[in-house]
């Protein structure tokens, strides 16, 4: 709307110049006019910029820069503890002064945490361990250490160890137990690894003095020089 303005102002002066010169020097002067113009519109967005960029920070800004002040004076070198460092990042109203390591807490990381205080609902001070263990405070990561029972391992005590990874039962099935296992001897062993060959051959198996041999469930008759054959001897050879 301005340059409409000017150059409705400019218009009597044209109009002077236009009798008295060629169709190119009017040409020339009015490209300098708008070159002139336009000089003077980039002047004036420059200066707007400048006095927007030199504003007084409003409200907001005032409350965020005092609250990061107020933090920093909360927290200096040297004041977190055990490791702790001086919160790093963005501030609010509900931000610690210090960023503890995992094992503290507190405001400047002087409370040390206890890994294992009762569980919620618990009687005893086992924390995480499981199975019996017994828990105790360490130094180092994860904070804490299970003493686990006999038969039990992991972390937490977890674990039932498998009594029969190291296959105890020599000639039957392994049930692993706590700290223990049991076997189920196949037919003709016993003991308690299944590592005796049960006597299979009872009392008079063989007849006419013949020798019982064991076998695996089962018993087998030696006939020799009895005079008998059969299973159990029991049949006279005929020796006519």
């Amino acid at each position: 709307i301005k340059l409409l303005n000017f150059q409705s102002s400019l218009g009597p002066a044209l109009q002077s110049v236009e009798n008295g010169l060629s169709s190119t020097k009017i040409m020339l002067s009015w490209c300098s006019l708008q070159h002139l113009v336009l000089l003077i519109f980039v002047l004036q967005a420059a200066v707007t910029a400048s006095v927007s960029h030199d504003r007084r920070p409003d409200d907001t800004d005032e409350e965020a820069n005092a609250l990061v002040r107020t933090r920093r004076a909360a927290c200096s070198e040297g004041d977190c503890k055990n490791g702790g460092i001086c919160w790093p990042g963005p501030v609010t109203s509900s931000t610690p002064p210090c960023l503890c390591p995992e094992a503290y807490t507190g405001s400047y990381c002087t409370v040390r945490i206890n890994f294992c205080a009762s569980t919620p609902g618990g009687s005893t001070a086992t924390g995480p361990c499981q199975n019996g263990g017994t828990c105790s405070n360490t130094t180092a990561s994860p904070w804490y250490h299970c003493s686990c029972v006999p038969g039990y391992t992991g972390t937490n005590c977890e674990i039932n160890i498998d009594d029969c990874a190291s296959k105890p039962c020599a000639n039957g099935l392994c049930s692993d137990l706590v700290n223990d296992y049991s076997c189920s001897c196949f037919t003709g062993w016993e003991g308690r690894n299944c590592n005796i060959n049960h006597n299979d051959c009872p009392t008079g198996a063989c007849l006419n003095g013949g020798r019982c041999i064991d076998g695996n469930g089962t018993f087998t008759c030696d006939c020799t020089d009895t005079g008998f054959a059969g299973d159990r001897c029991q049949s006279n050879i005929d020796d006519c």
